[in-house]
């Protein structure tokens, strides 16, 4: 039942954006989540709480989408200790580049001055979506999950859970970061650590948004897993 739902989803999505000469600019915010009591009392948190959450730009056409911190806002009053760590928990990427023909997501990142490329696939994003609904700033939004390999802090590959909610009347099968795939576009995204919505959207009628072009990178993983080994064992050789 769930799958068959999925596919309606999703066909009606494509079909209502291939027909369409839309374009989209949509801003997220990202918020950093502290579930342990005893975390969210330290100075760094509080620092972090206090401040003002990082958000990101997502332009989307019918044939590529990037995503990335959003330049406009000042940051002149924010600690930069606490203002690096939010970027880290936001997502750890300068910027995510989707190509809809080749199926395929890059995520750039800067580390010490060296560029890092990780390319996966849109369509080995495997969610999960239910009959669960909720109303987000007026929209109705179904409820997907997807199931992640990551490392903790030990350096082993354990399993995280994201939960998702996109609205199926806004025909764009994208949304923050590497998450693309679900038919309509993400409005909520939640982990452990963060929590990222959708703050405004603008449809661009009547032309295709210009994407910028990819940079070049030092290195190209094929994983986030084998690009979290690697700066494990750069962070390690370092010290």
């Amino acid at each position: 039942m769930k799958k068959i739902l999925f596919l309606i989803l999703l066909l009606s999505c494509q079909k209502n954006y291939s027909q369409s000469k839309k374009s989209y600019e949509c801003i997220y915010t990202v918020y950093t989540i502290f579930d342990d009591e005893s975390t969210k009392k330290s100075p760094l948190a509080e620092t972090i709480l206090k401040s003002k959450p990082i958000e990101y730009k997502l332009l989307i056409n019918n044939f590529e989408s990037f995503y990335e911190e959003n330049s406009t806002l000042k940051n002149d009053d924010e600690d930069e200790k606490s203002l690096k760590i939010r970027r880290i928990i936001s997502s750890g990427v300068e910027s995510v580049k989707a190509n809809f023909k080749i199926d395929q997501i890059t995520q750039h990142l800067d580390v010490s001055g060296s560029r890092f490329c990780i390319e996966t696939k849109i369509s080995d994003n495997n969610w999960n979506v239910s009959s669960e609904k909720k109303t987000i700033d007026n929209y109705d939004c179904y409820k997907a999950t997807i199931i992640l390999d990551v490392l903790d802090r030990s350096g082993a590959v354990v399993q995280k859970q994201i939960t998702a909610y996109f609205a199926p009347s806004i025909p764009i099968q994208g949304g923050p970061l590497t998450f693309f795939g679900l038919p309509g576009l993400i409005l909520e995204i939640q982990d452990k650590s963060r929590k990222i919505t959708l703050k405004s959207i603008k449809i661009i009628e009547g032309r295709v948004v210009e994407i910028p072009s990819s940079k070049e990178c030092n290195k190209i993983f094929d994983s986030q897993i084998d690009y979290e080994k690697f700066i494990r064992e750069l962070r390690k050789s370092a010290e």
